[in-house]
């Protein structure tokens, strides 16, 4: 089977600034994914990359290649996952809503239902037994905010979000193509023209 390499990470800390002391920064490759306070959250986003790639080999979920929040009334909205290049303006934004941007790379969908599946905190997975570890959550998925056409219903407007599915050749063309179609018939599909932390926003909440 062809899959590309695991990208590198690495962390890094932030220089202190005047507000306080400095972000330990989570890199996969040169693109920052998630920006920590403490070394334990640092350590948990660093983990959930890690069990990505395991993930991306299960045919349980379809594995896509975009941002997951979780908003304020415990729904789930789905984002180009180009947005985290503005990581500290996506981070800012989400807080200010009192959403919950998840570290994982991918965005997990159930087959049956098309929810975004929610793994249990992968500091605990790292450390207990498969069958010891906390069940995930599923969300139902409201808004789909992708670039110009990528999430729309019915025939090629599907192609673009299908080239997303991380693990195609693991779970099958006819299986990502009708989670796809599930879960845009609970969301709305919202297309952004300018790829942007702001646009984002603004299409979220308007």
């Amino acid at each position: 089977m062809d899959m590309p390499a695991p990208a590198n990470y690495s962390l890094l800390l932030d220089e202190p600034s005047a507000l306080g002391r400095g972000l330990i920064v989570v890199y996969r490759s040169t693109t920052p994914v998630r920006r920590a306070r403490t070394p334990d959250s640092a350590v948990s986003a660093l983990l959930a990359h890690l069990f990505s790639h395991l993930e991306v080999m299960s045919p349980e979920h379809v594995a896509l290649d975009a941002a997951a929040v979780i908003d304020d009334r415990g729904e789930a909205i789905l984002a180009p996952s180009e947005l985290r290049n503005e990581l500290p303006a996506l981070e800012a934004g989400v807080r200010r809503r009192r959403w919950r941007l998840l570290d994982s790379p991918f965005a997990l969908l159930a087959p049956e239902t098309g929810d975004l599946i929610v793994q249990p905190p992968h500091s605990s997975r790292a450390v207990a037994v498969a069958d010891a570890c906390p069940n995930s959550s599923s969300y139902a998925v409201t808004r789909w905010v992708s670039f110009e056409g990528e999430a729309r219903t019915g025939g090629r407007r599907l192609a673009p979000a299908l080239h997303r599915v991380r693990n195609l050749a693991v779970v099958g063309l006819d299986t990502a193509t009708a989670t796809l179609q599930r879960t845009l018939e609970h969301a709305t599909s919202v297309a952004l023209s300018t790829p942007t932390v702001n646009a984002f926003f603004a299409a979220v909440d308007g």
